[in-house]
């Protein structure tokens, strides 16, 4: 993995623009805690059901999904949540909204776990969503040094990760010569590839191309999917090359928080104003964890 370091807003403007100078697209994610894998939120608390060898584990064990260990896990049942989201919500959309990963979509941006990963095209969107909203942690002295040295693993700071989603595409896609003409994915248009690639055992596959929700176009919003297989997509060797990271101490935050209000990057600015869609998802959200913890814990 290629790593980063800033300290300030000029600094990440410099790393960013360095970045970008091929001049190919690049998805920008900003997380508030380095050490946070390239996990779906669904996806982030699952249970060994059954090992490798198709062995019932009972009771269920709290499984790493970067253990490697390759067994059968439960995780949050994302299809009864958007579902239940979508029947609820649907009287509230400014738009029509047909089709699963359309509505999956949708649920991940009002708070609904789902199997897909934010993005965004706008690097000060993601640096805000690494710096924004969270406790100011302590940085120590050595958190950069182990950064750099461990390839970007370690504490003490937020990251912002970078990916070329034509890149990642050319390596998941399990299309013949797909890599011989890559393409990201369109929501839309390729609506039926992609709840396929939702309920199939394959690596992250990046799409774009829905822009009808106003926060998601607000937010520059792009999306990679990661289906029945759990681990994080900084785990596979073979992405870990087209990965960049950019660690924010946090002793830098105080200071980029406040040039980013200065600039109009603010919560109302980027996730524009709450709605019942929010309040719909919050109550989904909590009562399928709390039966779900219930049931595994």
């Amino acid at each position: 993995m290629n790593t980063y370091v800033a300290k300030s807003l000029t600094e990440y403007i410099e790393i960013v623009e360095k970045i970008g100078s091929n001049g190919t697209e690049k998805w920008y994610r900003g997380q508030s805690k380095c050490e946070y894998r390239l996990s779906p939120s669904a996806l982030r608390k699952v249970f060994a059901i059954e090992d490798q060898s198709g062995y019932k584990i009972d009771p269920p064990l709290l499984d790493n999904t970067c253990s490697g260990s390759n067994n059968v896990v439960a995780f949050l049942p994302v299809d009864q949540m958007v579902a239940e989201f979508r029947k609820k919500a649907k009287n509230h959309l400014e738009y029509d909204a047909g089709t699963i990963i359309e509505w999956e979509c949708i649920a991940q941006h009002y708070g609904i776990p789902t199997r897909v990963l934010d993005w965004t095209t706008n690097a000060i969107n993601a640096l805000f969503f690494a710096v924004e909203d969270c406790p100011i942690g302590k940085t120590n002295e050595n958190d950069i040094t182990h950064f750099l040295e461990s390839q970007g693993f370690g504490s003490g700071g937020g990251a912002v990760f970078v990916i070329d989603p034509l890149e990642i595409n050319k390596k998941t896609v399990p299309i013949k010569n797909f890599d011989k003409n890559p393409i990201i994915f369109d929501a839309i248009k390729d609506a039926e590839i992609l709840e396929t690639c939702l309920h199939s055992m394959i690596p992250p596959v990046c799409f774009s191309g829905f822009n009808k929700e106003k926060r998601i176009s607000r937010q520059a919003g792009k999306f990679s999917t990661t289906g029945t297989l759990v681990w994080p997509m900084d785990y596979y060797t073979v992405l870990q090359k087209q990965i960049i990271k950019i660690f924010i101490p946090y002793n830098a935050y105080e200071a980029i928080r406040h040039q980013l209000s200065a600039l109009g990057v603010t919560h109302n600015t980027i996730y524009v104003e709450d709605d019942e869609k929010d309040i719909i998802a919050k109550a989904i959200a909590e009562e399928t964890r709390k039966r779900f913890d219930s049931k595994f814990s």
